[in-house]
């Protein structure tokens, strides 16, 4: 990945349906090594397919794992999947999802180890949407003279879990008017 400045990897995710109920219960996390935000980090910044930039912003502080993060079943096998954000401050918001999940292991021991089952790590401004269990990511298309917070348009790209490849797979994409659309 090219070494773009961090406000052009920027991505302002939308809160998914968990990372919301978690936050309507107003319940601190604690701060420490069991507080999911460390466990992710570390997590991230042991995955070799993390990427440089996102591994830097981690170990930097630079970036944090977004406290919106959240738990709920994208691979539809009845248990919590985690969702994690990694946000930088200010206006630039979230850089990166991941999915981690127990599911679709193969007959190693190792079969139930929570692991990235999804990655995106080069959004720009974008959002997520979990329904109907398609995981929905959304990014801005600027056109010129928009402004940032209203794109004329945005990419939308699906994924739905495959439970023989233990993946999300992109199922469809398409191209939707954003509020700045028709000016």
């Amino acid at each position: 990945m090219s070494r773009r400045p961090l406000i052009a990897l920027a991505a302002v995710i939308a809160a998914t349906p968990a990372a919301i109920a978690l936050a309507q219960t107003g319940a601190e996390q604690p701060a420490g090594p069991d507080d999911p935000q460390t466990f992710f980090r570390e997590a991230l910044l042991a995955d070799e397919g993390t990427s440089a930039t996102v591994k830097d912003l981690l170990s930097t502080r630079a970036g944090f794992v977004d406290p919106r993060s959240g738990f709920v079943d994208v691979t539809g096998d009845g248990k919590s999947d985690a969702i994690v954000l990694i946000t930088i401050p200010g206006q630039a918001g979230s850089v990166a999802l991941y999915v981690f999940s127990t599911d679709g292991g193969t007959a190693r021991a190792d079969s139930r180890a929570l692991r990235v089952v999804f990655r995106t790590q080069q959004l720009y401004r974008g959002a997520i949407r979990l329904k109907d269990g398609t995981l929905t990511v959304r990014t801005p298309r600027y056109a010129r003279g928009d402004a940032p917070h209203a794109p004329g348009r945005f990419d939308e790209r699906d994924y739905l879990w495959n439970a023989r490849t233990a993946t999300l797979r992109r199922v469809a994409r398409r191209t939707v008017d954003g509020p700045g659309a028709g000016r």
